[in-house]
C-alpha cells in the first residue's frame, strides 16, 4: 500500500485572513516560515475570517491525501 500524501495549508488572520501556503501548493518549509514571520500584527482578531478561509482551504477539490490546516493569529486580544 502506498501512503496518501500529507497536504498542508497555513492561514494567517487578524482583521482579514490570508492563506500563505495553500493546500497542495509546493512550497519549502523555509519559504513558508519566511512568509509566516513577515507580517506585523494589525487590526482586530477576526476568527470568523480565519476559520472561513481555513475551511475553504481544506475543502479544496481535486486533491487527494490527508489534509492538515493551521490557523495562526496575531495574538492580540480584541475588546
Amino acid at each position: 500500500l502506498k501512503a496518501e500524501p500529507l497536504l498542508t495549508s497555513l492561514v494567517l488572520f487578524s482583521s482579514k485572513a490570508k492563506a500563505i501556503k495553500r493546500l497542495g501548493e509546493n512550497s519549502s518549509i523555509e519559504n513558508t516560515l519566511l512568509k509566516f514571520l513577515r507580517p506585523h500584527p494589525r487590526g482586530f482578531t477576526n476568527i470568523s475570517a480565519g476559520l472561513s478561509e481555513g475551511l475553504r482551504q481544506l475543502g479544496s477539490r481535486g486533491l487527494r491525501g490527508r489534509r492538515v490546516g493551521i490557523l495562526a493569529t496575531d495574538g492580540r486580544a480584541t475588546e
